[in-house]
């Protein structure tokens, strides 16, 4: 599952707003939106967009269940 609370906190670290960074990731803002707030999951290719955009890996975007 993929961290959404992580994906927002590096959006802001930014400064960019999920429309700003959706228009970068050519992804439509409500997508974004629901994956932020834990309701969707992205595709393979989305997460490697935004591990591409951030600047980690695929893995340091998944949340880690105990």
């Amino acid at each position: 599952m993929v961290d959404g609370g992580k994906i927002r906190r590096l959006r802001e670290a930014e400064g960019l707003t999920i429309a700003e960074l959706a228009t970068k990731l050519y992804v439509a803002y409500s997508m974004l939106a629901a994956i932020e707030l834990g309701h969707r999951e992205p595709s393979v290719k989305l997460l490697s967009r935004l591990s591409g955009h951030f600047g980690c890996t695929m893995d340091e975007l998944i949340r880690r269940e105990p």
